[in-house]
C-alpha cells in the first residue's frame, strides 16, 4: 500500500497535470470543427467524462462477464 507521502506526491502531479491541461486553452488557439469543441476546457472535460463512461462500461461488462470464485474447482 503507498504511504501518505506518495499518496499526497500522486494528487499534487494529477491535479497540476490538471491545471496545465486547461491552462493550455489560454495559449493555444483551437480551430472548432463541430461548435461545442470549440468552448473553453472542452478536451479535458471530454476526456474526464470518457474515462468515467469507460468506468462504467466496464463494471456493466463485469456483471456479464463475472465467474463464480469456484469455476475452475468444477
Amino acid at each position: 500500500m503507498l504511504s501518505k507521502i506518495s499518496k499526497r506526491t500522486i494528487w499534487i502531479i494529477f491535479i497540476s497535470l490538471l491545471i496545465i491541461t486547461v491552462s493550455g486553452d489560454f495559449f493555444i488557439h483551437r480551430h472548432s470543427n463541430f461548435g461545442i469543441d470549440g468552448y473553453f476546457g472542452f478536451p479535458a472535460l471530454f476526456g474526464f467524462l470518457c474515462c468515467i463512461f469507460l468506468i462504467i462500461l466496464s463494471k456493466i461488462l463485469g456483471l456479464f462477464l463475472k465467474r463464480q470464485d469456484n469455476y475452475y474447482d468444477e
